[in-house]
């Protein structure tokens, strides 16, 4: 009886993954409102997308919610997008978001050493989730980081530590890792996290001649007008308390208590016996818990599921696949009874501070076995 029940659960949550990867596709090819693809083509055509953005976007070049706020490296990244049109690079991209969640979750399972079924199981759940969802239809690119965050399961080396300085160029994502490899590694990995954005960074100054140290800030000045408050996380609810952007002291403890979770989050990551799952399980969410993350950069709760599921008979990794299942599905509903934002994210904040502190108790649990 009981594996019939699984053989038509299996079976509902594959119909559900389809459905679900259909409409995301379908999406993509409507909306892509963040894919920086029309930033992309500015560059190769030799034209600044900061400056311009920050100009006024005269001719409005930058299409829909495509603000040029992320790292110099992802337009010269970018470059095989710009040699086709918006519709065939949204098509595209959509296509290459759905080989990097494949690649996610096998390098994942393969990690936690799940099973066939379970690994499937993993995937269908994943490709249901909301922000899985959004991520393809919005053209987002948390996907990437991912990947890119993946070579944390690999054995240490500079290869891998350049691999994930990819990952960086997100930069919102950077300070918990940054800080993951300083602790557990020590400088030289760290720096070498940074190659990858910095060769970024001048390849893109030296290619529009433009003076390198106005261009290493041009992303945050971007950012500054466009990006909105986050999901989850600490940045968020200091900034409802302290609310004028333009105040130097409000702008320093904005900045200073991410950093300092930042800090203790990376720090016993690096210093605490577990496995590799663990530790990435960790920094994924004191990612999402720091700096400003919106809906769909919590498919960085996967390897964080990953870990919980693979620990399921533990009544604290249930209660962790709750809060998950609470971001992945619960959340969006929620929204849409307008409940106060600021109470919103503060208690979901809590929760994935609570979701980090049941990882760190999972984990103690089975090196005691």
């Amino acid at each position: 009886m009981n594996n019939v029940k699984s053989k038509i659960i299996f079976v509902f949550l594959a119909l559900a993954a389809t459905v679900s990867v259909v409409q995301g596709f379908s999406n993509a090819l409507q909306y892509s409102i963040d894919f920086q693809w029309s930033p992309s083509v500015l560059f190769w055509e030799g034209i600044n997308p900061y400056a311009y953005h920050l100009s006024g976007n005269e001719g409005d070049r930058i299409i829909l919610a495509q603000s040029p706020n992320y790292a110099h490296l992802t337009y010269i990244l970018f470059f095989p997008f710009t040699l086709i049109s918006w519709e065939a690079a949204k098509f595209l991209w959509a296509t290459t978001n759905l080989i990097f969640t494949l690649l996610a979750v096998r390098m994942i399972c393969r990690n936690a050493e799940l099973t066939v079924n379970e690994t499937l199981i993993v995937l269908f759940v994943f490709l249901c989730s909301t922000p899985w969802r959004n991520t393809i239809g919005s053209g987002q690119h948390a996907l990437v980081v991912l990947v890119c965050f993946c070579a944390l399961l690999i054995r240490r080396n500079y290869l891998n530590d350049f691999v994930i300085g990819l990952g960086y160029f997100k930069y919102s994502f950077m300070p918990p890792v940054f800080l993951f490899l300083l602790f557990r590694k020590g400088v030289k990995s760290a720096l070498f996290s940074l190659i990858t954005c910095g060769l970024g960074w001048v390849a893109f100054s030296v290619a529009l001649k433009t003076n390198p140290l106005e261009t290493l800030i041009s992303p945050l000045e971007v950012a500054h007008s466009v990006v909105g408050n986050g999901t989850a996380d600490l940045m968020t609810v200091v900034g409802f308390f302290f609310l004028d952007k333009n105040a130097k002291l409000d702008n320093i403890v904005i900045y200073f208590l991410p950093i300092l979770l930042c800090i203790f989050f990376a720090y016993y990551a690096a210093n605490t016996k577990g496995s590799r799952l663990f530790r990435f399980s960790i920094i994924s969410i004191t990612c999402l818990v720091t700096f400003k993350h919106l809906y769909y950069d919590f498919v960085l709760l996967l390897p964080v599921f990953i870990f919980v599921y693979k620990h399921r008979k533990m009544a604290v990794a249930r209660l962790a696949i709750g809060i998950i299942a609470f971001n992945w599905f619960a959340l969006k509903f929620i929204l849409l009874f307008k409940i106060n934002m600021e109470i919103l994210t503060a208690f979901n904040f809590i929760c994935c501070l609570a979701l980090a502190l049941i990882v760190f108790k999972i984990n103690k649990q089975v090196l005691s076995k």
